[in-house]
């Protein structure tokens, strides 16, 4: 079920966010933030590796690691 929410997520995530057929698609600052929050929502996010990795082990589940500068949600 997990791997199923994941993969439908990284979906959206492509429909979401990919460019347009015309090649690079601009959106407002505003429509960003909703995309980005629409896309993840749903998940959980440990803000120490740490957790993380108890968490993966207790469920058997992989860590999906996104390492960045600034802010998902655009207000870097």
């Amino acid at each position: 079920m997990q791997q199923k929410l994941t993969a439908g997520l990284l979906a959206v995530a492509f429909l979401l966010l990919a460019p347009g057929p015309g090649g690079s698609q601009v959106f407002s600052g505003d429509e960003a933030k909703d995309r980005v929050r629409e896309l993840t929502g749903g998940i959980h996010w440990y803000h120490s590796l740490t957790q993380a990795q108890q968490a993966a082990r207790n469920g058997e589940k992989m860590i999906f690691w996104v390492q960045m500068l600034g802010s998902l949600d655009g207000t870097t």
